[in-house]
């Protein structure tokens, strides 16, 4: 029952969270699952409820997103994330993941000093950044990062920024789930602890959208900026321990 109440409190705290910014319920949720149920039954039920999550976003946003531009996304991911996967044969995943914080930082850096580092829609450019989020995504399961930088040097609003990362996730997490379920790894046991928390993690999604609301767009930015920088913090943190 204590494990229950343990994966309920961080689920829901997770996706609380990922209704106010659109991003953060694997971040949070991944490494404390982990630990309380174990690594091969903490990553599909991720996965399946954070394509749950992801649907909801998706319909909440359908109509503010530029077709164009997750469709050369997805295409570079699909493209990068088995060339991700194979990089681990011949680089550390230490190297990997201090490259990736790295890249997370200098936008950081960037940003701070308020250069003008805003592009323009390109179809080259967004596939380029789809390839680079699918390699990471392939080699650490991090494309989150990317797509976030991305949005941002896009000069996406809070709403076009939501859109992308929910369009993006949402096509992304078909894709996960159907190969966790053509290779079996989603079993009984996923499922039952997938029902138990569908509903509360919902609600919790809710009410974080109903906040992220009441956000202004200064705000919105600082908040995403820190979850960033915490990013590129566990990213370095990992590669040392």
């Amino acid at each position: 029952m204590m494990i229950i109440f343990l994966v309920l409190i961080t689920v829901c705290l997770a996706a609380f969270t990922q209704g106010i910014i659109g991003f953060g319920f694997a971040l949070i949720s991944m490494p404390i699952l982990s630990i309380i149920l174990g690594v091969k039954t903490a990553v599909p039920l991720i996965a399946l409820t954070g394509f749950c999550i992801n649907l909801y976003l998706f319909l909440k946003f359908r109509n503010k997103i530029h077709k164009n531009e997750i469709i050369f996304l997805l295409l570079g991911s699909l493209i990068s994330v088995p060339i991700g996967v194979n990089v681990l044969k011949y680089l550390s995943e230490n190297f990997l993941m201090i490259l990736l914080a790295l890249i997370v930082f200098f936008y950081l850096i960037v940003s701070a000093l308020k250069v003008d580092y805003k592009i323009s829609y390109n179809c080259k450019k967004t596939f380029i950044w789809g390839f680079l989020a699918g390699f990471f995504g392939g080699a650490l399961n991090t494309n989150g990062p990317v797509i976030i930088i991305y949005s941002k040097i896009r000069g996406h609003q809070k709403d076009e920024f939501r859109a992308l990362l929910a369009n993006f996730f949402f096509f992304m997490g078909i894709f996960l789930v159907s190969n966790h379920i053509i290779f079996g790894i989603i079993n009984v046991n996923i499922l039952e602890y997938f029902l138990i928390l569908i509903v509360p993690i919902m609600l919790c999604l809710h009410y974080g959208f109903y906040f992220y609301g009441k956000i202004i767009k200064e705000k919105f930015e600082i908040i995403i900026k820190v979850f960033l920088g915490i990013i590129g913090l566990l990213l370095i943190i990992k590669s040392i321990y």
